[in-house]
């Protein structure tokens, strides 16, 4: 039996992950950067869908090897890239569901209140996409 039940590693994901061995993880959850949501460095480091889609697909690549048979991968999306991280995704592992998370706001009085984004021409988001995912032919 493993002595360590529960773990956090702070770091490089690409760089921790590469010391993690094969088949040894039972839990993913991980909040990767959405591509161009919030307007900070880290989110918005890839110029374009297609570079953001490639550096993810390392940490997939990274996420299936690390994950025991049984293992389980919950990765939160935005409602802009949400499908295309569910596809790369598919290529991987098996997605199971896709939860749609309520972000309730009480000092809102409840959902978001906020219908429009003065600088965008799109619906302020009450939900966040939530891929639940496993190994194939995992019991």
């Amino acid at each position: 039996m493993n002595s360590m039940i529960n773990t956090i590693i702070q770091g490089d994901c690409l760089e921790v992950m590469k010391d993690i061995p094969d088949s040894s993880i039972d839990l993913v959850v991980t909040d990767p950067p959405y591509f161009k949501v919030k307007n900070e460095g880290w989110d918005r480091q890839w110029d374009k869908p297609e570079a953001f889609l490639k550096w993810l697909d390392s940490i997939v690549e990274q996420w299936a090897r690390v994950l025991k048979p049984n293992g389980s991968l919950y990765c939160f999306a935005s409602p802009q890239m949400g499908t295309r991280v569910d596809v790369l995704i598919r290529e991987r592992l098996n997605v199971l569901n896709n939860i749609s998370w309520y972000k309730y706001a009480p000092e809102r009085g409840g959902l978001h209140r906020q219908t429009c984004k003065e600088d965008a021409r799109c619906f302020f988001p009450a939900t966040e996409r939530i891929i639940f995912a496993e190994h194939y032919g995992a019991d």
